[in-house]
């Protein structure tokens, strides 16, 4: 009988919203506001929680190429790196790597196999804005946000050409050449008129990952061998107005990565090796009209990957399908702000450790109500899910931010937490287990921030604590009584910890000044001792430093930049050893040429020869040995050179 409502409920949104939009596409005329549709819409919004975001400015600059990179860096939170062409990850307050959300213009495109996304294989330069919101956000997201989500961004929201100018084109080209003979290469290409956008991009990256390592300090120095890696991205970005109130979007990304896969410190050589194939295609269609706003998208995300190791004669190949639709519906009144939507994500895996092909079809409807008044703003989210005809337990979410005075606003956030098992937890043979249980708990945090502005000095600072609890943690563990490893619901975890921040900037003499400083306090404990593999309760998870701090330091007058940033990392327990703390710095100076305006072909229109930006930086400044994952090492001090030209 509920499955019979929650479908009936799914049919009538979606004729709903497809009539509605169809009546109003026929009726309606005033002119749609690109930035106030995204805005309005609040997809993804959520108040009370901590979050960051890197614009396309911002990404340009940053010393990282990958997503990877720019979380190690400038996101204070625990990136999981394997070392140069292996797996990165990333674990937020304590949370495991399957337990954050990595989203592609608002899809899920982590593989539903692993139920993670190699972060080193994102590159920056694809997108225009990455977003880090941390904390619960399972009721706007689904499974999966436990820890937070990553939003990236390559939606056209302004126009390309250059409006005073009435040229229609641009185009820019980046290239860098770095230490172990690292090659990356881009090309854009952009086109924007009054009623068709289109952005194309181009990306090539290469690297022999050759770097020198001592196996033991008291050992000489040896080069990492079969690490080499080079990867092709390809993006497609179309926006049309098809009238002054209907929009229609087109976002493709193609990639693929050959990498071959090095040896751990106690292997004396490696033939291991990686082939990653992706597709992904997104078509969104948005509407403005005086009864609210409309936004549908479909998108398919097809996927493929080859490992390979001759020297234990193994082959696996994998293959899985994302076929993706979302609706939803934003209507703002007065002080009240309301969404509501629907979802459905139907998924097909292939492996031969899977002793059939196995597919999964979850849906879902979620709504969110926001209310402002005076100083106060709340947000209340609920979710509720099919997984292939099952009910999972409503996840609801409540926000909210006050602003006590011109200095200090307070904000909170508490939620239900929930995490699927994934495809691999399920069917893989010999050890998966249909009858695993989702992860499930609670979240909360409280925080406190503001700024203050004194004597050409804006000071800004911030304070948040964070507990969450979780049941049913899967973990592969030895099974005395079947011999080999299986997925189990045998672990229960307790996280918590405190993550001040502070920044000062100063504006003086045509001088920008600022500098940055952030501390991450994370106890991510197991509540149930187990025995196989032994852990004690109270215990810190593996692979979670108890203590992150981060100083950044930039500095810029004119047409010249300098930053420097400085990260400290406690130590922390692998599976295998324990793993040292380490300090590490790195500094990046650039330059930019910028010419005048100059008339075309002695015609009345003109263009900027925009700019040449060239910058110089170094990693790993002191040259410091040190271990994320216990036998996989890491370069020592290396660099980048490189340059951006922007043409038109």
């Amino acid at each position: 009988m509920f499955k019979k409502v929650f479908y009936l409920i799914l049919f009538y949104l979606i004729t709903s919203t497809v009539v509605v939009g169809q009546v109003s596409f026929a009726i309606d005329t005033f002119e749609i506001n690109e930035v106030t549709i995204t805005d309005k819409a609040f997809r993804g919004q959520m108040r009370g929680i901590s979050e960051q975001e890197w614009t396309k400015n911002k990404l340009e600059n940053n010393n990282g190429n990958n997503l990877s990179e720019l979380l190690n860096q400038k996101a204070g939170i625990f990136v999981k790196h394997y070392g140069p062409g292996t797996l990165s990850t990333v674990s937020i307050r304590g949370s495991s790597s399957s337990q954050t959300a990595i989203l592609w213009n608002g899809i899920p495109i982590a593989s539903p196999t692993l139920g993670l996304l190699d972060l080193s294989l994102i590159p920056l330069a694809g997108f225009e804005s990455v977003k880090l919101q941390k904390g619960s956000n399972n009721s706007l997201w689904g499974s999966g946000a436990i820890g937070g989500n990553v939003q990236l961004n390559n939606k056209l929201t302004s126009p390309i050409r250059y409006q005073d100018q009435g040229f229609g084109f641009n185009a820019e080209l980046n290239g860098t050449i770095g230490s172990f003979n690292q090659r990356n290469g881009s090309a854009i290409l952009g086109y924007g008129g009054q009623k068709l956008y289109a952005r194309t991009k181009v990306l090539i990256n290469s690297t022999e990952n050759n770097f020198p390592y001592q196996k033991d300090i008291s050992l000489p120095n040896i080069r990492l061998e079969n690490a080499e890696q080079i990867g092709i991205h390809f993006f497609q970005d179309v926006a049309w107005e098809v009238s002054k109130k209907h929009r229609i979007l087109l976002n493709y990304w193609y990639s693929s990565i050959d990498r071959n896969i090095p040896p751990t410190m106690v292997q004396n050589q490696s033939s291991a090796s990686q082939y990653d194939l992706s597709n992904k295609i997104m078509l969104t269609w948005e509407n403005e009209n005086s009864f609210g706003n409309f936004t549908s998208k479909i998108g398919l995300i097809d996927e493929y990957n080859d490992f390979r190791d001759e020297n234990i004669s193994l082959e696996s190949s994998n293959y899985f399908q994302n076929l993706f639709a979302e609706s939803n519906f934003t209507k703002e009144w007065k002080r009240h702000k309301f969404l509501v939507g629907l979802s459905a994500l139907r998924t097909k895996a292939s492996t031969a450790s899977y002793e059939i092909n196995n597919s999964e079809l979850k849906t879902a409807i979620f709504s969110t109500y926001n209310f402002k008044y005076k100083n106060l703003d709340l947000q209340a989210s609920l979710r509720a899910e099919l997984v292939n005809g099952e009910f999972i337990p409503l996840v609801p979410n409540l926000g909210f931010s006050w602003l006590m005075n011109d200095y200090l606003q307070l904000k909170g956030n508490v939620g239900r937490n929930y995490r699927l098992p994934t495809l691999n937890d399920r069917f893989w043979r010999p050890g998966g287990n249909q009858a695993l249980l989702p992860e499930s708990g609670w979240s909360q945090e409280l925080g406190l921030q503001g700024s203050l502005n004194a004597d050409n000095v804006v000071y800004e600072y911030a304070i948040t604590g964070f507990n969450r609890n979780v049941d049913n943690w899967i973990l592969w563990a030895l099974d005395q009584d079947i011999g080999f490893f299986s997925a189990r619901n045998i672990a229960k975890v307790w996280s918590r910890g405190l993550e001040p921040r502070f920044g000062a900037t100063i504006e003086q003499w045509n001088q920008h000044f600022k500098i940055q400083f952030q501390y991450d306090l994370i106890l991510s404990t197991n509540e149930k001792a187990i025995i196989l593999p032994k852990i004690d309760v109270g215990s810190q998870l593996w692979y979670t430093p108890r203590h992150q701090g981060s100083i950044f330091f930039d500095w810029s007058y004119k047409n010249m930049g300098l930053n420097y940033s400085h990260y400290f990392t406690s130590s922390s327990q692998g599976i295998n050893d324990s793993i040292d703390g380490y300090n590490i710095g790195n500094i990046r100076f650039n330059y930019e040429f910028v010419r005048e305006e100059k008339p075309i072909l002695n015609m009345d229109s003109k263009f900027k020869f925009q700019s040449i930006n060239l910058f110089i930086q170094f990693n790993n400044l002191w040259n410091k040995r040190y271990f994320i994952i216990e036998r996989r090492p890491l370069p020592g001090v290396n660099g980048q050179v490189g340059a951006r030209l922007k043409l038109f």
